[in-house]
């Protein structure tokens, strides 16, 4: 899967779902080590499967709730910003899916899987180097990887 192609859908659910204007992107990397923020997974299974994972610092995290769900003044709830990362994951997952044109039988979606706090580690199984974008919003970047299976 091409990074154009990732970056396409972010920008589609992005613009769409959270009404954020998405400013460009570039190759990113995927975080070393630890992380600190928010990180929604969602696995593509089948014959054009893979991992997605999306990394987002808990700032970004909590603008990108609160345009999500038009809140002014208000700040999100720990709950409500792993609900909403979890969903801009399965909409960019669903994206691709249907960008893709796949089947079902080539790419099924799991439910997001959200884990949020300090310090956040995981692994990927996977014998290929991940795609990595990182998005550029006006207010902060988030990082959106795809792991083929």
């Amino acid at each position: 899967m091409s990074p154009e192609l990732i970056e396409q859908a972010a920008r589609e659910v992005l613009q769409t779902t959270a009404g954020t204007p998405v400013l460009g992107a570039s190759r990113g990397r995927r975080p070393q080590g630890h992380f600190d923020g928010v990180m929604a997974t969602i696995s593509l299974s089948g014959s054009r499967g893979g991992t997605l994972i999306l990394y987002c610092d808990r700032p970004l995290a909590n603008r990108v709730t609160s345009a999500i769900l038009r809140l002014d003044d208000e700040e999100p709830g720990d709950e409500t910003v792993i609900d909403a990362m979890g969903e801009i994951a399965n909409q960019v997952g669903g994206t691709l899916k249907r960008k893709l044109g796949a089947t079902g039988a080539e790419m099924m979606l799991s439910v997001p899987v959200v884990a949020a706090g300090a310090p956040i580690t995981h692994s990927v199984k996977s014998r290929h180097d991940p795609v990595c974008i990182d998005v550029h919003l006006e207010t902060g970047s988030l990082c959106l990887c795809l792991w083929p299976a």
